[in-house]
This record gives structure tokens, C-alpha cells and sequence, in this order.
């Protein structure tokens, strides 16, 4: 989230705390003005900015019915349709081989695994969510999220288990990290994609 978005997030306290600063002071000169008035404002505008985040968390935690899948940029970023609008999501804990669209050019197995995921999700309805031990967006402003399949199938693993992506921890663990790296360690033993056809991996 950049710094504009946070400072939006904190105009209603920062409104609300004006509003009250005001009441207070025009009660302190002498105007009939019921402490409660004060709280109730302060206490309202705190109410509007929780529900304001707690609406904004839920149409990207929705059921399938809310998100449907709308184009696949690689095998680990895709554009999902959302109750808000259109979101580029990158998935959490995984990592695939670089396409020819990439700036790094292409790695071996990416292609296949962008044909796979393309295969797989899109338009289909998907379940995301969102994981409180990591950033919401990453540097590209791609907001990370798991995405699961309304078969109950989170692609992160199957991807993964299928030998087409890697199991991948940025920067701290994450909550699928133990399911991933079993995962990995699966394909890994059976040689399954791309532990086959990549050599020096």
C-alpha cells in the first residue's frame, strides 16, 4: 500500500479527532454541549473506518461466487475478477520459471507452467485470501493472496506438486509454508515437471 492509500485509510480518525477537538473547545466556552455528543462522533467515525476495513477484507476473501479468474500473466500471477474491481494477484509461497515476456527472459519450464495454470483456472471461480503474516501488496502493488479453487484445491500446492512452480518464502514464514515445502519435497521424489526436464535446479 503506498503512502497516499495510508493516509486515506486514517482521514476519518483524522476528522473525527477534529470534530471532537472543536466540540470540546466550544464546550470548554461555555456552550451546552453533552460530553456524550463528542464520544458518539469519535466513536462513529472509529466504527466507519473498521467496517470500511473489514468490508475491503471480505469481497477479497469472498466465496467463488465472487471471483472469477480473468487472465493468467504467469504461472504464479493472475488478474482476478472481485466484487471490487479487478485485482493482479500474486501468489503466496510459490515461485515459476520466468516467461519470454519476462525482463529476465525465459526460463526452462515456464512456459509450461503458464499453460498450465492458464489451463486450469481460467474463468474459473476462485477463493482468495489474504495471510496477516505478510504485506498485502507487494512492490508492484499486486496484492498476495492464496487462491483456491472451488473444488477446494489451492492451486499454490498443486502447482507445486505438479513440478511447475517452487516452494518460496520471501522474506518470513508464511501460513502454508509447511504444506508447500512437503509439497515440493513430493515432487522433488517423484522428479514430477520440472525437477525432470531442468537441469542445475
Amino acid at each position: 500500500m503506498n503512502i497516499i492509500s495510508r493516509l486515506k485509510s486514517f482521514l476519518p480518525f483524522i476528522k473525527a479527532t477534529i470534530v471532537a477537538v472543536i466540540l470540546l473547545g466550544l464546550a470548554n466556552i461555555g456552550l451546552d454541549i453533552p460530553r456524550s455528543t463528542v464520544e458518539e462522533v469519535v466513536d462513529g467515525q472509529f466504527t466507519t473506518a473498521a467496517e470500511s476495513n473489514e468490508n475491503k477484507e471480505e469481497s477479497f476473501e469472498a466465496d467463488a461466487e465472487g471471483n472469477r479468474v480473468v487472465f493468467i500473466v504467469d504461472g504464479d500471477t493472475l488478474v482476478v475478477e472481485t466484487p471490487a474491481g479487478e485485482e493482479k494477484i500474486r501468489l503466496i509461497g510459490i515461485d515459476t520459471p520466468e516467461t519470454a515476456n519476462s525482463p529476465q527472459g525465459e526460463e526452462c519450464y515456464g512456459a509450461e507452467a503458464s499453460a498450465f495454470a492458464r489451463g486450469l483456472l481460467t474463468g474459473k471461480k476462485v477463493v482468495l485470501s489474504l495471510d496477516e503474516t505478510q504485506g498485502e501488496r507487494d512492490r508492484y502493488e499486486r496484492l498476495l493472496a492464496y487462491v483456491e479453487m472451488d473444488d477446494g484445491r489451492d492451486i499454490g500446492e498443486v502447482l507445486i506438486r505438479e513440478g511447475y512452480a517452487f516452494e518460496y518464502t520471501y522474506n518470513k514464514p508464511y501460513k502454508n509454508q509447511v504444506l508447500y515445502q512437503a509439497a515440493e519435497a513430493a515432487a522433488k521424489k517423484s522428479e514430477a515437471g520440472l525437477w525432470k526436464e531442468c537441469s542445475g535446479i
